[in-house]
């Protein structure tokens, strides 16, 4: 999935945008909060902030910004994730998803994601886990319910792609 950003935003560089967001997000929040708080989370994503603007990023980068300026710095109190993984390497993808799970527990939030052929590592992050196929849910519940074996006997063909999280179940 690319990411969503707003008009103009290609001229901008990253936290040029982000400080823009912040302030139609984050509603009377001083600009110090403002700037204090997007420091630290582009140290945490591990974020160049070089002058270059956000046009001239690539596509790992965009990613870890848009999922920023949605997750990060928005009051939601649900939010919805569609693939914030894809197109990040294995470390930024662990990293990103742990600040995550740090971030819905610190706020109460509830965060719900999607992705596709998660490594074990990141599979293990998730707590709650909803397994689908073909638009039918296989499997909803802690991780931990998954049984060793529960799919042997599956009643759909596996790809020969299955991630390794999966194939160990």
């Amino acid at each position: 999935q690319d990411p969503v950003f707003c008009p103009g935003w290609h001229s901008l560089t990253v936290k040029e945008y982000l400080v823009y967001v912040a302030r139609l997000q984050l509603h009377g929040e001083s600009r110090f909060h403002i700037y204090e708080k997007i420091d630290s989370l582009i140290g945490s994503l591990n974020l160049d902030i070089s002058s270059a603007v956000l046009a001239r990023r690539s596509g790992g980068e965009l990613k870890r910004v848009s999922v920023l300026a949605d997750v990060f710095l928005s009051e939601a109190s649900t939010v919805f994730l569609d693939e914030a993984t894809s197109g990040l390497s294995h470390i930024d993808a662990l990293r990103l998803i742990q600040l995550l799970n740090d971030d819905a527990i610190r706020r109460k939030r509830v965060m719900l994601a999607a992705t596709h052929q998660p490594s074990i590592e990141l599979y293990d992050l998730f707590a709650t886990i909803v397994l689908v196929h073909a638009g039918r849910v296989l499997f909803c519940g802690h991780r931990n319910e998954l049984k060793e074996g529960a799919f042997l006997n599956r009643p759909f063909d596996t790809p020969d792609a299955v991630s390794d999280a999966l194939a160990r179940i």
